[in-house]
C-alpha cells in the first residue's frame, strides 16, 4: 500500500534503481519525444536532490525511489512513439504535475534542518503518502491511455460477448413474462356472477411508470386538465410509432395528480394483439376484475365505477381494432358505450392523427406527438447510455435519428458497448435496422424500429391508396420535405396526390414543419429520418417517377439560377435556398445513376456560390460524373468548383491545390475563348490552398496574378472574388495597408445586386484589419456595414458565422468575457447547422481562450484536447497552437516544469512544414522565458525575451510587443536594475492604454507593482496594485481582484 513502511532493500533492488537511472538518462537526451526526455530528467532530478544528504527520512527515500522504478517502467515502452494522440498528451500533464508536486515537497523538506523535520514528521509524513497515492494514479491513468492503443479491439470483442449474453438473458425474462401474461388472459372465468351479485373490482398490476422521460411536459400538462377535471373526460393522443405515446399515457397514469384523483382505480389495457370490440371488450373485463361476458361487462363495470366513484381507463395502441373497416363500427360503438359511464375517464393512444368518431373528445385537443426537442432527445441519450461520447458525436447522431423518442433510447442501449461514432457510421451503412434491442428478428415494436415503421406502412388506409406510398417514395428522398402544392405541379393526376397527402396525414407518416415558414406560405411536409430511411430502403421510388423529380429540380434550379439582378430577393430564389438539400439529394442520385449527367453537371456549375449551402459532396460527385463522359472543358470547371465547394476530410488544401492545377493544365490545352476568367479563376482557388498549406508569399503572388487576369476579362464578379481573397490573405499576414486596398477597390467594383452576396466578406476582411490594429471604432462601423449587407441572406450561413466570430474576438480582447462565450457558442451553432464539421476544432480553440481567461484551467484544456484531435483528424496544422496554450493553462496553474515540456512539443510540431505562424513562434519564445524566469535562470530568460519581441515588432503586433516590452521589465526587475523596469512597464502601459484593453493593461501595472515590491517603493507598489484592481474589477475577474486585494493587505 502507498506510504506503508517498507523493509530495507535487498541488493538487487539497489541493481535495479540504478539500470534504471542510466535507462533515464538516455531517454532524457531523446530528440524525437520531447515529452520523454522532460518526464526522465524531472525523475532523475527528484531523485538526486536526495543524493549526498545524511540521513534522510525513510518514506522520502522510499518515494525517490518510486519516481524512478515508476517512471522508468512507462517511459521505456513509450520512446517509440513520436506522434503521442490528445488522450497521451493530457495524461503527460497530470504526470508532470504529480512529478513537481514530489519535487517541490523533497526540496522543501531537505531545505529543513533536522530537529524541524522530526517536530514535523507525522505531517510529512501524510503529505508523503498523498504524493504516492497520485504518483500511483497518475502513473495508471498514463499506462492506461498507452495501452488503450493495443486492447482496443480485445475489449469490443468482449464487450459484444457480454451484450449477447446480457439479451439473451433479457430475451428468456420477456418471453416468460409474456407467458404468464397470456395465461392470465386466456384464464379469465367465462362463466357470468349471479344476477343478485354484486361485481367487486380486483384491479390488474399497472405496467411501470417509465424511468427515463423527458421533455413532453406541455402534453403531460394538457391531459392532466382533462383526466383530472371535476367531471370524467376522455381524450386521445396520436402520433407515428415509437413517438413516445405510451411512455407519455403511462407517465400520465403514474402521475401523483392523477393518482388523488383515482387511487387505485386506474387501468391499462394494451390493444396491440386485440383484433376486435369483443377482445377488447374481454381484455377491459380481466383489467378490473369482471368475470361476466359481452354486454354484462358494460353493466359491472358501470357499477364498479359508481362504488369507486371516478376511474381512469387507458387503452393503448386502439389503431388495432380501429383500423379495420370491418370492425370499425364496433369499436367506435364500444368507445361510445365505455364514454358513456358516468366517473368513466378514457385515454386513447393510436397510430395516426385520425379520431375515431362517436366519442366527445375534451378540448382543445392534443395535436398529434412530434419529435422531441434536443434538449430532451439528449437527456434521454444520456440516461439510458451513459456514454462518455464527445458532445458532437452525440449531436450528429441525435440528429439522424430526428430525436424520435424509440430511434433515441433503442440507440443509447447500443452507445453503452459502442461508441457514437461507430453507431453513426453503422447508421450509414444498416440504417434502421442497426436500431433495435435484442435479435433484429424481434416482432416487439418495442425494440425494433424497423417493426415499428413496417406497422404504419402496411394499415388498412395506406393499403387502400397505392398513391400514398408514392407520395410517400417521394417524400423520403427529400430531406427537406416539400410543400403539397410543388408535390402536386409534380404529378399529373392532382387529385389523387392530394388524396395521397390526406391518407399520410391521417396515419402521420408525414408531417407539416413550420420551422422557419412565413405568413400565407404553405409549410412542407416532411418525413421524419427513420421512416424516410426504412422507405428508401424497403421502397425504393421507380425509374419513372425518379426522372419526373430530377427534371422538375432542373428546371427548377436552372430558372433560379439564371434570373436577372433585382434589388430584392424573388420567391424562387427563396425557395431555392430552403430546397438546396433536396437538389442535392435528386442530383447525387441522377449522378450516381448516370441519369442526364451533362445536363445535371451544368445546372451545378450554374448554381455556383450558392452551392455552398449545398451537400458537400455534390462537387466532387460532378466531377466523377464529367470524367465518366470524357468532357475535359466540364471536368476543368468541375475541378475548379470542387475547390470551392468540395471539403476532404484529410489535407483538403493539397487535395484541392492539385485539382486546381490540373484544371489550369486542362484550360491551357484546351485554349478556350474565355482562358482569362477561367485560368483567373483558377488561379484565385489555387493561390489561396498554397497560402493555407503555409507558403504565405507565394499564395498571395499568385492571386495577384490572377487579379491581373481577370482585370483583362469582363467577369467583375470573379475578379471582386480574387481581390476579396487577396485582401483576406493580407489581413491574416498582418499586411495590413495593401489588405485595406484590395478590400476597398472590391467595394468599389461591387455594384450590381447579384454581386451583394460578396459585400459582406469584403467588410469582413476590413473587420479583420481593424482588429489587428485594436481600432474598435472602425471594427464597430464595418460590423455595422457587414450585417446591413447580409440583408436578406441567410441569418445562418458562412458569412454570418465569420462575423460572430469577429464579433466573439473583439469582445474577447476587451474582456468581455460573457458576451465572447455567447458569441462563440451562436459561432458553433451556425457551422454545425451548416454541417461543417471542419470547423469544430476552431471552436473547440475559442472555447478554450475564454475558459482559460476565466482560470477555469479544466474546462480549458478539455476543449484545447477536443481541438487537437479534430486537428490531427482533419490533417489541419493547427496542432502546434493547441499545444502553446497547453503551455500556458499548465504556467496559469504554477506547473512550470509541465508548461516546459509542452513548450518542447510545440517547438518539435510547429517546425513541420505549414506548421510554422509568427504568433506561435513568438508566443512559445516568450513562455520559455517565463519559464526560465521562474527557475531563476534571468539570463536564460533573455535569450527567449528578445527574438520574440523582434518578431512581434516585425509583424506590428502592437498587443504582444507590448507584452514583450512588459516581459524585459521582469527581467530586468530580477537582475535588481529597477529604474530600467520601471521604464519598461512605463512603455508598455503607453502602448496598451490607447487600446482600452484592461486585462493586459493591468497585467503591467502588476508587474510594476511587484517591481516597485523588489525596490521597496511601497507608495508606487500600493498605488500600482491599486490601479490594476480598479481594472480587474471592471472587466469582472474576480480571481485577479482577490490577487491584487491579497498583495495590498501584504504591503
Amino acid at each position: 500500500m502507498p506510504g506503508s513502511p517498507l523493509m530495507p532493500h535487498p541488493p538487487h533492488l539497489d541493481a535495479y534503481i540504478a539500470g534504471a537511472l542510466q535507462g533515464l538518462r538516455t531517454l532524457a537526451d531523446l530528440d524525437n519525444s520531447p515529452y520523454v526526455g522532460t518526464i526522465a530528467r524531472t525523475a532523475m532530478m527528484i531523485y538526486d536532490i536526495g543524493q549526498g544528504k545524511t540521513a534522510v527520512d525513510r518514506n522520502l527515500e522510499r518515494l525517490r525511489e518510486k519516481v524512478v522504478e515508476s517512471v522508468w517502467a512507462i517511459l521505456e515502452p513509450w520512446k517509440a512513439y513520436d506522434n503521442p494522440d490528445e488522450h497521451l498528451i493530457d495524461a503527460v500533464g497530470k504526470l508532470m504535475r504529480s512529478l513537481d508536486q514530489i519535487a517541490k515537497h523533497v526540496q522543501h523538506k531537505l531545505g529543513r534542518g533536522r530537529f524541524r523535520r522530526m517536530l514535523t514528521f507525522n505531517d510529512d509524513q501524510t503529505v508523503t503518502r498523498d504524493l504516492e497515492e497520485d504518483l500511483e494514479m497518475s502513473i495508471m491513468t498514463f499506462h492506461t491511455q498507452l495501452s488503450l492503443v493495443n486492447v482496443k479491439l480485445s475489449s469490443r470483442v468482449i464487450s459484444r460477448e457480454a451484450e449477447v449474453h446480457q439479451e439473451v438473458r433479457r430475451l428468456l425474462d420477456e418471453n416468460h413474462a409474456e407467458q404468464i401474461e397470456m395465461l392470465q388472459q386466456d384464464n379469465v372465468s367465462t362463466t357470468s356472477a349471479a344476477q343478485s351479485t354484486r361485481p367487486k373490482a380486483v384491479y390488474k398490476r399497472l405496467p411501470p411508470r417509465p424511468q427515463v422521460f423527458f421533455g413532453r411536459s406541455g402534453p403531460i400538462e394538457l391531459l392532466k386538465s382533462h383526466i383530472c377535471a371535476t367531471e370524467s373526460q376522455n381524450t386521445i393522443i396520436l402520433g407515428i410509432g415509437g413517438i413516445g405515446k405510451t411512455s407519455l399515457a403511462l407517465s400520465l397514469l403514474h402521475d401523483p395528480g392523477t393518482c388523488v384523483v383515482y387511487g387505485e382505480s386506474r387501468c391499462f389495457l394494451s390493444c396491440e394483439f386485440l383484433s376486435n370490440a369483443n377482445a377488447v371488450l374481454t381484455g377491459i373485463a380481466g383489467c378490473y376484475g369482471i368475470e361476466s361476458e359481452g354486454d354484462r361487462t358494460i353493466l359491472d363495470l358501470t357499477e364498479i365505477v359508481s362504488e369507486a366513484s371516478r376511474s381512469f381507463l387507458v387503452l393503448d395502441n386502439f389503431e388495432t381494432p380501429w383500423e379495420h373497416d370491418a370492425g370499425r363500427e364496433e369499436a367506435e360503438l364500444l368507445l361510445s358505450s365505455l364514454s358513456e359511464i358516468p366517473g368513466l375517464s378514457l385515454l386513447v393512444t393510436m397510430r395516426g392523427s385520425e379520431r375515431p368518431s362517436g366519442v366527445r373528445w375534451a378540448h382543445p385537443f392534443l395535436p398529434p406527438l412530434s419529435s422531441l426537442d434536443l434538449r430532451a432527445a439528449k437527456a434521454t441519450f444520456m440516461t439510458v447510455s451513459g456514454c462518455q461520447c464527445p458532445e458532437d458525436d452525440v449531436d450528429n447522431l441525435l440528429d439522424v435519428l430526428d430525436n424520435v423518442p424509440l430511434a433515441v433510447t433503442l440507440t443509447a442501449n447500443l452507445a453503452q458497448h459502442t461508441p457514437c461514432s461507430e453507431l453513426l457510421a453503422s447508421w450509414n451503412e444498416a440504417r434502421t435496422a442497426m436500431i433495435t434491442k435484442g435479435p433484429t428478428f424481434s416482432e416487439n415494436k418495442q425494440s425494433n424500429l424497423d417493426r415499428s415503421i413496417w406497422l404504419s406502412l402496411n394499415s388498412e388506409r395506406m393499403t387502400r391508396s397505392p398513391k400514398a406510398l408514392e407520395v410517400l417514395q417521394i417524400l423520403s428522398i427529400l430531406p427537406n420535405g416539400l410543400s403539397p402544392d410543388y408535390l402536386v405541379a409534380m404529378s399529373h393526376d392532382k387529385r389523387e396526390v392530394r388524396r395521397a397527402i390526406s391518407v399520410l396525414r391521417q396515419v402521420a407518416l408525414v408531417y407539416e414543419d413550420t420551422t422557419g415558414t412565413q405568413s400565407g406560405v404553405a409549410a412542407p411536409l416532411r418525413v421524419l429520418t427513420p421512416i424516410r430511411e426504412y422507405v428508401a430502403q424497403h421502397h425504393p421510388l421507380s425509374s419513372s417517377t425518379f426522372a419526373f423529380i430530377h427534371d422538375f429540380y432542373l428546371n427548377f434550379a436552372h430558372r433560379t439560377s439564371v434570373q436577372p439582378d433585382s434589388q430584392e430577393p424573388t420567391s424562387e430564389s427563396t425557395n431555392l435556398k430552403s430546397q438546396l438539400h433536396n437538389i442535392s439529394v435528386v442530383f447525387m442520385k441522377a449522378l450516381s445513376d448516370d441519369h442526364e449527367i451533362d445536363r445535371t453537371v451544368r445546372v451545378i456549375l450554374e448554381l455556383g456560390h450558392q452551392l455552398e449551402g449545398a451537400s458537400r459532396g455534390l462537387a466532387p460527385a460532378a466531377l466523377d460524373a464529367a470524367r465518366r463522359i470524357g468532357d475535359k472543358s466540364l471536368e476543368a470547371d468541375c475541378l475548379v468548383a470542387v475547390s470551392d465547394f468540395a471539403w476532404f476530410p484529410d489535407q483538403d488544401f493539397y487535395r484541392k491545390k492539385e485539382h486546381l492545377e490540373l484544371a489550369a493544365k486542362l484550360y491551357r490545352e484546351l485554349e478556350v475563348p474565355d482562358d482569362d476568367v477561367r485560368i483567373g479563376r483558377c488561379l484565385s482557388g489555387l493561390s489561396e490552398m498554397i497560402f493555407r498549406s503555409g507558403d504565405f508569399e507565394q499564395g498571395i503572388a499568385l492571386c495577384l496574378q490572377a487579379i491581373a487576369s481577370l482585370e483583362k476579362s469582363s467577369a467583375t464578379e470573379e475578379h471582386i472574388l480574387a481581390l476579396y481573397k487577396a485582401g483576406r490573405m493580407c489581413a491574416r499576414t498582418r499586411k495590413f495597408r495593401p489588405a485595406i486596398t484590395y478590400a476597398k477597390e472590391a467595394l468599389r467594383l461591387c455594384t450590381k445586386p447579384s454581386q451583394h452576396y460578396i459585400l459582406p466578406r469584403l467588410h469582413s476582411v476590413l473587420v479583420e484589419v481593424y482588429l489587428g490594429r485594436f481600432q474598435w471604432k472602425a471594427v464597430d462601423y464595418h460590423l455595422r456595414k457587414l450585417t446591413a449587407a447580409q440583408g436578406h441572406t441567410d441569418k445562418e450561413s458562412k458569412d454570418s458565422a465569420e462575423a460572430t466570430q469577429m464579433r466573439a474576438e473583439m469582445a474577447l480582447h476587451l474582456s468581455r468575457l460573457d458576451e465572447a462565450q455567447e458569441f462563440f457558442d451562436q459561432v458553433h451553432y451556425i457551422w454545425k447547422k451548416l454541417g461543417r464539421r471542419e470547423y469544430m476544432p476552431d471552436c473547440h480553440y475559442s472555447w478554450g481562450l475564454v475558459a482559460l481567461r476565466k482560470w477555469d484551467v479544466d474546462t480549458a484544456l478539455k476543449h484545447f484536447n477536443a481541438a487537437l484531435h479534430l486537428y490531427r483528424e482533419m490533417g489541419y496544422h493547427c496542432l502546434s497552437r493547441c499545444l502553446l496554450y497547453y503551455a500556458q493553462a499548465e504556467i496559469q496553474r504554477g506547473n512550470f516544469a509541465t508548461a516546459v515540456s509542452h513548450l518542447h512539443e510545440c517547438r518539435r510540431q510547429y517546425r513541420k512544414p505549414g506548421e510554422m505562424t509568427v504568433e506561435v513562434e513568438s508566443g512559445a519564445l516568450a513562455l520559455f522565458g517565463d519559464a526560465h524566469l521562474h527557475f531563476g535562470d534571468e539570463q536564460g530568460a533573455l535569450r527567449f525575451y528578445i527574438p520574440s519581441l523582434i518578431l512581434n515588432l516585425r509583424e506590428d503586433n502592437l498587443l504582444e510587443a507590448a507584452r514583450g516590452i512588459r516581459r524585459l521589465g521582469q527581467y530586468m526587475a530580477a537582475e535588481g536594475s529597477f529604474e530600467e523596469a520601471e521604464a519598461c512597464y512605463t512603455v508598455a502601459v503607453e502602448m496598451l492604454e490607447p487600446t482600452e484593453m484592461s486585462f493586459y493593461v493591468a497585467e503591467c501595472h502588476v508587474k510594476y507593482a511587484e517591481c516597485a515590491v523588489l525596490a521597496k517603493d511601497v507608495g508606487t507598489a500600493r498605488a500600482r496594485f491599486g490601479k490594476a484592481m480598479a481594472l480587474y474589477e471592471e472587466i469582472g475577474d474576480k480571481h485577479l481582484v482577490t490577487q491584487c486585494r491579497q498583495s495590498l493587505e501584504a504591503l
